[in-house]
């Protein structure tokens, strides 16, 4: 079994392992629990990371490969929220902003969450604050149908700007087709809304559109900030 210097930063496909297109790993988690040596096995890292606040730093992540089922290497949880912490520190804001709605999604759909409490929690909190920014969003009402079009390049501000709004009964989304993420979009909104009442389009921008390039001031670092609650 390979110690900790053998660790890879990345997946299979050379993306950082928090992010991969297809993971090549399982991962079985070793921890003591009354005093007894116990196992449990999740099939996405975003389940342990989401899990970690359950288990000591002493205890161990160990990555099995898919193909073989043999143990590939070995880490304590501690390094695990090292490694974690360093790769989100040094990824782009959009794979951060991707790593997270993934994370919200894990959080929802996976029985391996005891607390998905936890998570809706900061992410209340955080969509409060992104809400407050409106430069960007246009939108009107018409009776209880929203008509939004957004002019920024953020899945979650979107996602907070959308979710501000109560009693909608039909939602209708135009977003720019060069904003990066936008294939998450439809499935971070099902969490929240009915995909029955929510319409999707893109638009190919043009000067004209005014595209605010910028990036929404703190959404990395707020993310971040969640990141670490969640791995501390």
């Amino acid at each position: 079994m390979a110690s900790d210097s053998t660790t890879p930063h990345g997946g299979a496909d050379g993306t950082p392992f928090l992010m991969p297109k297809s993971l090549p790993f399982k991962y079985r988690v070793s921890y003591t629990y009354q005093s007894r040596s116990e196992l449990i096995e999740y099939t996405s890292p975003y389940e342990v990371v989401l899990n970690l606040r359950g288990f000591r730093d002493s205890d161990t992540v160990t990555y099995v490969n898919v193909e073989d089922g043999k143990d590939a290497f070995t880490l304590t949880v501690d390094r695990f929220k090292f490694m974690v912490a360093q790769l989100v520190v040094n990824s782009s804001a959009d794979e951060i902003e991707a790593l997270y709605v993934r994370l919200l999604l894990t959080n929802h759909y996976s029985p391996s969450i005891p607390d998905r409490g936890y998570l809706k929690g900061l992410d209340r909190h955080l969509r409060k604050q992104l809400a407050k920014v409106t430069k960007g969003v246009d939108h009107y009402l018409y009776g209880d149908i929203l008509y939004l079009k957004y002019r920024r390049l953020s899945i979650n501000h979107l996602r907070a700007v959308i979710l501000d709004k109560s009693d909608i009964q039909l939602y209708h989304i135009n977003m720019p087709s060069t904003m990066p993420n936008w294939w998450l979009f439809r499935d971070a909104m099902k969490l929240s809304i009915p995909d029955t009442i929510i319409r999707v389009y893109t638009f190919s921008p043009v000067s004209e559109d005014n595209i605010i390039n910028t990036p929404i001031p703190g959404i990395p670092q707020k993310i971040i900030r969640i990141i670490n609650n969640l791995i501390k």
